[in-house]
């Protein structure tokens, strides 16, 4: 089920139409790259921190597949239901 985290950076459209065309393509770039390089650094912070955990004999407990399937079936939907309804009313508007 693991972790997720989202986040972003946003601009101004006016902004950044008044931006060089060199610093778009950079800006573009590097948004391009982020993905992979917070995999890439994620990966590398789970690796240590398993690593310290396990030095320190924390036990690790995996559940079962089907376990984790119904956990998925009760709380997946929920969770985008609510989202959707908050957006919804947002949309709305007061």
């Amino acid at each position: 089920m693991g972790c997720y985290a989202s986040g972003g950076y946003y601009m101004n459209l006016d902004v950044w139409k008044g931006l060089p065309d060199s610093t778009k393509q950079i800006i573009n770039t590097v948004n391009a790259e982020i993905p992979e390089k917070y995999a890439d650094l994620t990966n590398q912070l789970y690796s240590k921190n398993t690593s310290q955990l396990k030095d320190a004999r924390c036990v690790f407990s995996t559940l079962p597949d089907e376990e984790v399937q119904r956990w998925k079936a009760l709380l997946v939907p929920k969770i985008y239901d609510d989202w959707i309804q908050k957006m919804e009313r947002r949309s709305a508007g007061p």
